[in-house]
């Protein structure tokens, strides 16, 4: 696919020079494919070549093999000699054919046809995505799903690594990914991944974005049922928190939704996570007309990063439990800041440091 969006967009002339060449040879199927081949053209170039199949038997040649690497390999040992430049027309023709001809058998190089197709057509459209390019990534998305339910979850790791052209993080957070956007117009797709998914590896992953879709969906029972699960399942996870707390707002849940925040603040350890949360809670305290209340949330939850070492653990204890947990997760201690005892307290009391937590 990257190939033959380099060819399309002229990039790369020594690539366009072999390619012409290719083509005066007849040999233009090698960058462009064979979709533009009959299925009995393709088997009678295979048969010229010396290869024993034919449209009535691949089905069951292709079921022998279990994937396309496989048979390609027998092809490729009954090919005569000298064929010169269609050395290569196994490769190709296997996986054209077993797209047409056995689209539900799937294997890793069927696979990564599909999500390439997917990847690629999401990557060009522009947002918001047209129903081709999300029918597109639903038919990636389940494909590989059926492919994974076909392979034992302890093979499941090595299954994916065999999707050519795609690293194993890449196709997770592709599904990650495809929970949101599939989520609205197909909430099931979603949830299927999603459920899938968590059976395999971290389920806070997967299951964090799948109670806001399932709410913007409309599904208020279902997405109030997963928001609970999350915070009960995980109580110490900012993201699985954060987007509990966004699934309550899109409910009407607002001030449920700041519980739930807060309790994120208290376990946040980077900065980052500190600050969008602050930003969420800002952004419902303002709806909700009461935005006095951010001074007193701020106060319970300092932002971790800021606070100078030897003062951490004195503010901590004037502050909310829930709060507390956090010197026990604090990594090394942050360098010395020295305050002076009239300067303002960096807890973000307002007062100064002596009348504060340098008592």
């Amino acid at each position: 696919m990257i190939i033959r969006q380099r060819l399309a967009e002229g990039q790369d002339a020594k690539l366009v020079s072999i390619t012409e060449e290719h083509r005066r040879q007849g040999l233009g199927w090698r960058w462009d494919g064979l979709g533009d081949w009959s299925t009995e053209a393709i088997f009678s170039k295979l048969q010229e070549l010396g290869v024993d199949t034919d449209p009535e038997r691949f089905p069951a040649q292709a079921r022998s093999a279990g994937q396309c690497a496989v048979l390609e390999q027998e092809w490729d040992a009954q090919i005569r000699e000298s064929v010169g430049g269609w050395i290569v027309f196994p490769f190709f023709a296997v996986q054209e054919l077993w797209l047409r001809l056995t689209p539900d058998l799937l294997c890793p190089e069927t696979v990564a046809h599909f999500l390439e197709t997917g990847v690629h057509q999401a990557r060009q459209d522009p947002s918001p995505l047209d129903e081709e390019t999300l029918a597109s990534m639903r038919e990636a998305t389940t494909r590989l799903i059926d492919y994974l339910q076909t392979v034992p979850p302890d093979q499941r790791d090595e299954a994916l690594s065999k999707v050519e052209g795609f690293a194993l993080m890449d196709i997770r957070q592709w599904l990650i990914d495809s929970i949101l956007v599939l989520g609205q117009s197909n909430p099931d797709v979603a949830v299927r991944i999603a459920d899938f998914m968590s059976e395999i590896e971290q389920p806070e992953n997967y299951q964090s974005d799948l109670a806001v879709v399932l709410a913007m969906a409309g599904r208020e029972e279902e997405s109030l049922e997963r928001a609970r699960q999350l915070r009960e399942r995980f109580p110490d996870h900012v993201l699985a928190l954060t987007r509990c707390g966004d699934t309550l707002v899109a409910l009407g849940r607002p001030e449920e939704a700041l519980e739930v925040w807060e309790q994120a603040l208290a376990v946040a350890e980077k900065g980052i996570e500190w600050d969008l949360l602050r930003l969420r809670i800002a952004d419902v305290l303002t709806d909700l007309k009461r935005p006095e209340m951010w001074e007193g949330i701020r106060h319970r939850h300092l932002r971790p990063p800021d606070l100078p070492a030897g003062m951490l653990e004195k503010v901590l204890r004037r502050m909310d439990p829930m709060a507390r947990g956090y010197t026990q997760r604090s990594g090394p201690p942050a360098p010395t800041v020295k305050v002076g005892r009239n300067d303002p307290c960096p807890c973000g009391s307002g007062q100064k440091f002596k009348r504060c937590c340098g008592r």
